[in-house]
């Protein structure tokens, strides 16, 4: 990932290096105390630490292991060329060091975003000290951003407008190693909020800009030609080109601190954190591109523009869902209701929910990558002989079958008949059991407003029975309903209790998008994960 490589270095599992180094430590702030405290859970440590205990000669060499990124590794290093820590440094990108921080590999992690932080677990996210900052800015040639500055600063909006036909090209810092994408998400969102009027269509908006984003590599240093434009890190700036300041102003990644519950070198970690944070810290941040943590705003070319505060913790999910950044692709079966309910025209709408439900579809198509394998059905009661289910689309890439899937989840259409829940529900787990990809989230999404009414198929205790017997730990399948009016949400809670997965309840049709990118926040965060997250706040 990294143009930059730590100096003194040695193999351990993956890129590492040890630095032995001398000096003294600067005293911890009491708020960054309190902070480490309540991530372990503790009460609230003394206002001030032994200053002698930092000052360690440095035959002593307290042992530290920090996960960070490529890029950001120097500065770690430098850092510790000035406290006395024998520090050994593994090389992560994307969630990488998030998840071996879970598992006890490393004592400290750091990656370059907020949003990583939150798969640590919710709280260590929400205060985790950020040690350095790193804008995320518009970059183009200098002809190009005199245009776009002629009369104003530009919006935001002009991304979320990048798929019209229009003398402007973007491209994005590669998002599967870089946290760029997901604090593009956090701005864009409410960007499109304000434009859409409406939060679930502003998602699917958000969604479908950053899925036309080509990645430029971190590597990458070409001169930006006319007409293009980079969303990239100011640091990676190409010479020679301008920084255009955003109206909003700037995402910024912050790369936080975070410390698990369980570091076995506290001490060790306790003095490379106060160095980082002190005058050594500076130091190493400028000589390699980075700000100082906890900047408002910053002044790229001399221009004052203000740095967009991190998303709250909350909000945070729903990022993974737009930008997918480093997210294995799904394996999913959409499942959509066909009975005679879904042609009812909805209050105060105007049209038939199975109207939206196509539109839902089509935006969902829009925002998911090639990669993405996808199959669709659709379901009511013996409306393809015996069967209450029917096959549109067989599961593939999108790559090959995007069309098709558009072409038909577009055209879908209702039919006087009931719904048989139960039956398509044990049918579709056990399809996508059969159609298992080990390196994908496996997911069967159901759509329906309603609740099985079937005389002669399963009844709901057959139902779990059944899934309890097909349930396979090797194959681990996740049920999402997303569940409109009034579906039967309790017969459903039944069900993802005994499979794994979620209930998506909603009452008006626009929410059919929110909730499609609700449910693809929770499958993509369960993997990025890959371990059990410290324990969650309730």
């Amino acid at each position: 990932m990294s143009r930059h490589t730590p100096k003194r270095r040695k193999q351990r599992h993956s890129t590492s290096g040890r630095v032995i180094a001398s000096g003294a430590a600067l005293t911890l702030a009491v708020g960054t105390l309190a902070i480490l405290a309540l991530a372990r859970g503790g009460a609230r440590p003394p206002d001030t630490i032994d200053a002698a205990a930092a000052d360690r000669h440095c035959a002593t060499r307290p042992a530290v292991r920090v996960a960070t990124t490529g890029d950001y590794a120097p500065v770690v290093q430098a850092v510790a060329d000035d406290s006395c820590v024998d520090l050994t440094m593994i090389i992560t990108q994307g969630s990488s060091g998030v998840r071996r921080l879970a598992s006890g590999d490393v004592d400290v992690g750091i990656p370059d975003s907020r949003e990583r932080a939150f798969l640590a677990g919710p709280l260590l996210a929400a205060w985790a000290p950020s040690t350095a900052t790193s804008p995320v800015v518009l970059a183009a040639s200098t002809t190009t951003a005199a245009t776009l500055t002629d009369r104003d600063r530009p919006s935001w909006a002009l991304v979320l407008k990048s798929g019209d036909r229009g003398p402007l090209t973007f491209g994005i810092e590669q998002p599967t190693t870089s946290g760029v994408g997901l604090a593009l998400a956090a701005t864009l969102a409410p960007v499109a909020t304000r434009i859409t009027g409406d939060r679930d269509t502003a998602l699917a908006t958000t969604a479908a800009a950053l899925s036309r984003l080509p990645a430029v590599a971190e590597e990458d240093t070409t001169a930006i030609a006319d007409g293009e434009v980079r969303i990239v890190e100011e640091r990676l700036v190409p010479p020679g080109a301008a920084i255009v300041p955003a109206a909003e102003g700037s995402p910024v990644l912050d790369h936080p601190w975070i410390q698990g519950p369980h570091t076995r070198h506290a001490g060790a970690a306790r003095v490379l954190l106060t160095a980082l944070l002190g005058d050594s810290g500076t130091r190493a941040r400028t000589a390699h591109g980075f700000r100082e943590p906890g900047l408002r705003s910053f002044k790229p070319l001399g221009v004052t523009s203000r740095l967009l505060a991190p998303p709250a913790v909350k909000d945070i999910p729903i990022l993974y869902a737009l930008a997918t950044a480093g997210g294995r692709p799904g394996n999913t079966l959409a499942v959509v209701d066909v009975s005679g309910s879904m042609n009812q025209t909805v209050p105060g709408h105007g049209q038939p929910l199975i109207t939206y439900v196509r539109q839902s579809v089509g935006a969902s198509l829009s925002v998911l990558s090639d990669r993405t394998r996808i199959g669709l059905w659709q379901f009511g009661s013996r409306i393809d002989g015996d069967r209450d289910h029917e096959q549109l689309v067989a599961m593939a890439p999108l790559a090959r079958n995007r069309p098709e899937m558009m072409r038909m989840g577009t055209t879908m259409r209702a039919r006087d008949t009931g719904t048989g829940l139960y039956d398509t529900t044990l049918a579709a787990y056990r399809h996508v059991q059969a159609h298992f990809e080990p390196a994908a989230n496996n997911v069967v999404t159901i759509f329906t407003d309603g609740k099985n009414d079937e005389a002669t198929g399963l009844d709901l205790t057959g139902l779990l029975a059944a899934l309890r017997e097909a349930q396979d730990p090797r194959r681990p399948i996740s049920l999402l309903f997303i569940a409109y009016g009034k579906a039967d949400r309790a017969a459903m809670s039944r069900i993802v209790r005994t499979t794994g997965g979620a209930v998506f309840p909603i009452d008006r049709p626009t929410q059919i998008i929110g909730a499609l990118m609700t449910a693809t926040a929770r499958t993509v965060i369960e993997e990025q994960r890959g371990a059990p997250a410290y324990q969650q706040p309730s």
